[in-house]
């Protein structure tokens, strides 16, 4: 299978969030099934024209993806943290305060510390 490029980064630019969730997805997966390596997921909407990964898309993409090893939340959003530290075991799946703003907060809701990472074979 071929890597696969960033179209889907550029659409963004473009479109902003306008259908753009089975873009990323679709991307996210194709890209983990060719690396032998762990991913990230990194959101950061004010870069991406206000793309913002919500809890139930990281959701999917880790189900159906297992080298997915964690997020990298720039968006600041605690809640997110909250719910997917709720939803995957740390062992797993890493939360990641992507700003020190929410540092404190993140970490009472299940984030790990940005250099912290789950337990994965590479």
């Amino acid at each position: 299978m071929p890597v696969p490029t960033l179209q889907w980064f550029y659409l963004a630019h473009i479109f902003g969030n306008r259908q753009l969730r089975p873009s990323f997805e679709g991307f996210t997966k194709r890209w983990a099934s060719v690396s032998s390596l762990s991913i990230i997921i990194y959101n950061f909407p004010a870069v991406c024209n206000g793309l913002d990964l919500d809890a139930n898309i990281i959701t999917d993409i880790v189900k159906e993806t297992p080298n997915a090893a964690g997020v990298k939340l720039t968006c600041g959003s605690v809640a997110k943290i909250t719910c997917l530290a709720s939803r995957f075991p740390a062992s797993r799946f890493a939360g990641l305060g992507g700003q020190s703003d929410f540092l404190v907060g993140g970490l009472a809701s299940g984030s790990t510390l940005p250099l912290e990472m789950p337990s994965q074979k590479l």
